[in-house]
């Protein structure tokens, strides 16, 4: 990746830490709420806790499930610009979502850390030069990128052909348009 969506990475990576540092808040002022307002009394009865956990429970649960729901939809919505902007540009992006659940992957990065993500990283990606050329990092896998070129190339193929079989319904219509009238 170029020094621009490295830089991406680790702004998204620090959005995220904030946000999840705000989620936390909101479940610490949850608790804080049932102290200040539930805990008046010195003595509690088995049946008075029970009902005072479930409370508690009920708002936790609420509350991250509508911040999990939130950060849902703020993914969708960075994926949804991600993929405008490629198709804008001729490109179509491919996601692999069992990679995502891949936990040996999830692992590795977590080790890793946020300062990891550009400098430090040991699978070096590609990168451009000043005048735009591509060229291989380090340890960039070469199957690997002439797949994902094979892909590409085969993805511009399809649209290409696409675009050339309307062509020639256009010109098979005007042709029998064309043979009517003779």
């Amino acid at each position: 990746m170029n020094h621009s969506h490295n830089r991406f990475l680790v702004e998204y990576m620090e959005f995220a830490k904030f946000q999840r540092t705000q989620h936390v808040k909101a479940i610490e002022n949850c608790f804080k709420r049932y102290v200040d307002n539930r805990l008046l009394e010195g003595t509690y009865t088995t049946e008075e806790v029970a009902e005072i956990i479930l409370e508690i429970c009920q708002c936790i649960c609420g509350d991250i499930e509508s911040e999990l729901i939130n950060t849902s939809h703020m993914n969708v919505l960075l994926l949804k610009q991600l993929f405008t902007q490629a198709e804008h540009l001729g490109f179509a992006l491919k996601g692999n979502i069992s990679e995502m659940q891949n936990g040996d992957l999830l692992e590795e990065f977590r080790e890793k850390g946020l300062g990891d993500i550009s400098e430090n990283s040991p699978e070096k990606c590609s990168t451009s030069d000043d005048d735009g050329r591509r060229r291989a990092g380090d340890d960039t896998h070469p199957e690997a990128e002439k797949t994902m070129n094979l892909e590409l190339a085969h993805e511009n193929l399809k649209k290409i052909l696409y675009k050339k079989n309307e062509v020639i319904k256009g010109l098979r219509e005007r042709l029998k348009i064309y043979e009517e009238k003779e």
